[in-house]
């Protein structure tokens, strides 16, 4: 019979932790966005010509494309304009934000226009190796 009562009584406590914890996940989960960032796979783009640097210009056109594979309407994301660092050349970057450590490295946030759509912000992380760039689309949390 104890052993009875003591069964119960871990049952008891188990389900009084679990309940909370299940009932964090389903709120989490409620807007239909994961509770972890997501990322999606990385692409690589050959480089036609060598290039010294990342230039905005490139980055910005290398992010778009990998939008558009990953099945992005890219009418509805808009980059943001950020102009925070400054390229190699010493031209400010109109929208990639360069890694203060390797200046072929950075990344550009998208807005989505459609009001109240989620996710309302996507990033594309973009590194300039020596034959290729490397692209990858997340969303912050």
């Amino acid at each position: 019979m104890k052993k009875l009562n003591r069964l119960y009584v871990i049952i008891t406590i188990v389900g009084l932790i679990a309940l909370p914890v299940v009932a964090w996940i389903i709120l989490r989960w409620q807007n239909g966005l994961p509770w972890t960032s997501y990322y999606f796979p990385i692409r690589l783009f050959p480089l036609e010509s060598q290039t010294n640097f990342l230039t905005d210009k490139l980055a910005i056109e290398k992010a778009r494309e990998t939008l558009i594979l990953e099945g992005f309407d890219i009418s509805s994301w808009r980059p943001n304009e950020d102009r925070r660092t400054i390229g190699p050349d010493g031209i400010v970057d109109l929208y990639l934000v360069r890694n203060t450590l390797d200046k072929n490295c950075g990344w550009i946030m998208f807005n989505n226009r459609r009001q109240g759509a989620l996710p309302a912000q996507c990033i594309v992380n973009i590194k300039l190796k020596k034959e290729c760039l490397e692209c990858q689309v997340w969303f912050p949390k």
